[in-house]
Parts: C-alpha cells; sequence; structure tokens
C-alpha cells in the first residue's frame, strides 16, 4: 500500500500533491474514479434511448427525474441558508427543496 501512496504522489507530483485534497490522493482518487450511482445508471439508459425526460414546467420536470431515480416526492425538506452561494436564488420565501432516499439526493431551487 505504501507503494501504491508513494507511486501515487510521484505521479502528481511533490508541488501538487501538497496542494490536493487528501480525498484526491491515491488510494482514494476521488475525482478519478468512475461514479456508479442512480444518476448514472440514468445518464445510460439516457443515452441507450430508453428513458427520455418531457419537456415541461419546472415542477413537471422534477417530478418525473424523481420518479426515475426512486426518490420519493414525500421526502421534500425545504432549506435556507443566508450562506449559501445560491443566496440570489434562494431566500426565506423560496428555499431550496431537498429531496432523498437512501442512495440519492436531488435539490431544487425554484426560477433556478
Amino acid at each position: 500500500m505504501l507503494t501504491g501512496l508513494l507511486a501515487g504522489l510521484a505521479a502528481v507530483g511533490p508541488a501538487a500533491a501538497q496542494n490536493l485534497p487528501e480525498y484526491e490522493l491515491p488510494p482514494i482518487r476521488y475525482s478519478a474514479a468512475e461514479a456508479s450511482n442512480r444518476v448514472t445508471a440514468l445518464q445510460a439508459r439516457r443515452s441507450a434511448g430508453d428513458w427520455q425526460p418531457t419537456v415541461g414546467t419546472g415542477k413537471e420536470c422534477l417530478r418525473e427525474l424523481l420518479g426515475a431515480l426512486e426518490v420519493p416526492l414525500e421526502s421534500q425538506v425545504l432549506v435556507f441558508s443566508k450562506t449559501s452561494l445560491q443566496r440570489a436564488l434562494i431566500e426565506p420565501r423560496r428555499p431550496r427543496a431537498l429531496y432523498f432516499n437512501d442512495e440519492t439526493y436531488v435539490g431544487w431551487v425554484p426560477g433556478g
């Protein structure tokens, strides 16, 4: 394992390795790992022509996506943070909606 770690650090170079977050270093290499989850499976279905989202209002598209990802509409939680990077879009009267199941979460901001 130590050999792999050293080889990985050598591959990115000493200066770059010092600036990388720990999760980007061997053995994790988060960004280099191939994703395998409900979203990538849905993307594969779309690429194969097995699923095509319909065009509609934001809420209609959201409901269709939640159904395709098997995320229950009833899981909705509304959140607001004045320090959010999306604070231009969200506010106490228009919070972000989060929907989730054990494997997936979907965030939606009306008008976002």
